[in-house]
């Protein structure tokens, strides 16, 4: 899974590994960083093709594995301004 999201493109392949590996082993010590990075990606890939919903709940579910990743929280800081919502 990881190798998969280094690579081109490979965001969404890496993070259905990712979360296969997650289900066999929950405390698998790299996976949380590795779910969150994966789930950023694809909310970057969102953002780029203007899918502002989707990419919303990817990068909603990146911050669920890392809070205080400063790219996951600047990306959700930009998607609520896109949307107009200046709530947070």
């Amino acid at each position: 899974g990881v190798l998969w999201i280094l690579r081109e493109g490979g965001a969404k392949k890496g993070l259905e590994f990712l979360e296969r590996a997650a289900r066999a082993d929950p405390d698998l010590a790299f996976a949380r960083r590795a779910l969150g990075q994966a789930h950023l990606l694809l909310a970057k890939q969102a953002a780029k093709a203007e899918d502002l919903l989707h990419a919303r709940a990817e990068v909603d579910a990146s911050l669920r594995f890392d809070e205080h990743d400063v790219d996951a929280l600047r990306l959700q800081a930009d998607l609520q301004a896109a949307a107009g919502d200046f709530t947070h």
